[in-house]
């Protein structure tokens, strides 16, 4: 699966937690970094698949039931309407009616209402729970599509390290339940309920367990499915910090960074902040976890930091990590990222712009990595007038630097040895560019 189980994370967190349980010494937690062993996502993601297909089915079959017979609303309203037809008079509508004149009409010389306000009552299908199913269904669905593009690139490919390969019997079954949760899927969204309420859609920054949601066999069943898959608690965030906060760091030793110092201890888990150097970039690491990330702050030497958010997250929850987003500043950041177990994603504003490559572990952080510390030579006269990542021609100057509103890249120019150097403090790159 793209994403991985829960077990097999918190699994790999209590790993790293008693690591550094171990290795308390900032220094002893880096350079021993080794003896963690195989603390890779991957493997138990492609595992988790059947699972998390066959919850998604009993899901869709609640939905399906909700369909066919949806928790109404009784909403109740005072109308207007002719005098001779009405009924459900009560005394609140009597006294609304005495004050409205716009209703009463002069017959021979004695006031009579034309109409008069009465009491109705009708059905209301559009309320809270019917629309948090559809939002379910709308993050199944994107789910599913992600899920079918994953199974497109594994198909005739060996993955190094991995089991699985074109005539996979496993991979061919996976594919067959998906194909036939994608159809149940499609057949609830063309139901007249998903239609009614998709019309006018609402916007859920954190869904609220009403009891309806809590106590209706049917919509509990959907709720406690979104709570597993889709919405990450406490435990999770802090799971996702450890593991993309290790995962960086394993990335940073391989390119030859070197322990510095210590610069503080994440609360809950003792995971160290590290300041590390390669000899050319200074790094700052430290885990956010109540973010599910880390933050990383980087500078080639003589350069102020820039300072990067990166979240971790196994389903690309777009929801989701906008929510975590939301409890810092993002303007504190020079950028935004959410890595996930097989692809990394740029979160710049309102987008989350996918497809930049599937990939092993090792290669999505080193990739990450490679984008933070991008620094070449090349002409002031000439970047400051054409961007040097995607060559738009809006590129303005900004905070010292050069930014270009076509792709977002921000770059800052130095020399060094007499040379014009150019470092992007933010790399974009276009979708799928897998330049080096």
């Amino acid at each position: 699966m793209i994403g991985c189980s829960r077990q097999a994370l918190l699994c790999a967190a209590e790993r790293i937690v008693s690591y550094a349980q171990t290795n308390k010494s900032g220094e002893q937690f880096f350079v021993s970094l080794a003896a963690l062993g195989d603390i890779s996502l991957q493997s138990s993601s492609l595992g988790s698949d059947l699972a998390f297909f066959g919850e998604a089915g009993r899901a869709l079959n609640a939905a399906a039931a909700i369909a066919a017979d949806p928790h109404i609303e009784n909403a109740r309203e005072l109308a207007v309407v002719r005098a001779e037809r009405a009924h459900g008079v009560n005394g609140e509508a009597f006294v609304r009616t005495l004050r409205d004149a716009r209703l009463w009409r002069d017959k021979q010389g004695t006031p009579s209402p034309a109409q008069v306000y009465c009491v109705r009552y009708r059905d209301e299908l559009k309320n809270y729970e019917n629309d948090f199913l559809v939002y379910l269904l709308d993050l199944l669905a994107r789910r599913l599509t992600a899920q079918a593009k994953f199974y497109d690139f594994l198909v005739g490919t060996l993955v190094r390290g991995g089991t699985l390969t074109q005539a996979s019997s496993t991979l061919e079954h996976a594919r067959a339940v998906l194909a036939a949760l994608t159809q149940k899927l499609g057949r609830l969204q063309r139901t007249v309920f998903y239609r009614t309420l998709a019309a006018e859609k609402r916007e859920f920054a954190c869904v609220e367990a009403t009891n309806v949601l809590k106590h209706h066999p049917a919509y509990a069943a959907c709720y406690r499915f979104y709570l597993r898959f889709f919405r990450a608690g406490e435990e999770e965030e802090r799971g996702y910090a450890a593991y993309c906060y290790v995962r960086l760091l394993l990335a940073l030793r391989e390119k030859g960074y070197r322990f510095v110092r210590e610069t503080g201890f994440a609360d809950s888990s003792l995971l160290p902040a590290l300041a590390l150097t390669d000899g050319q970039f200074e790094a700052e690491i430290s885990p956010a976890e109540s973010l599910g990330g880390v933050v990383f702050c980087v500078r080639p030497q003589g350069e102020k930091f820039a300072r990067h958010l990166l979240l971790f997250d196994p389903s690309f929850g777009f929801p989701e990590v906008k929510s975590r987003l939301s409890r810092c500043r993002p303007s504190d950041m020079v950028s935004s990222d959410v890595v996930g177990v097989w692809d990394l994603a740029y979160l710049d504003g309102e987008a989350l712009s996918l497809g930049l490559g599937w990939a092993k572990e090792d290669a999505l952080y080193a990739r990450y990595l490679e984008d933070m510390t991008r620094q070449v030579r090349a002409s002031r006269q000439i970047y400051t007038a054409v961007c040097a990542s995607c060559g738009g021609k809006h590129v303005s100057l900004k905070g010292g630097g050069v930014f270009c509103p076509d792709c977002g890249s921000i770059y800052t120019f130095s020399e060094q040895g007499g040379e014009e150097t150019l470092w992007f403090r933010r790399l974009r790159r276009k979708i799928g560019d897998r330049r080096g």
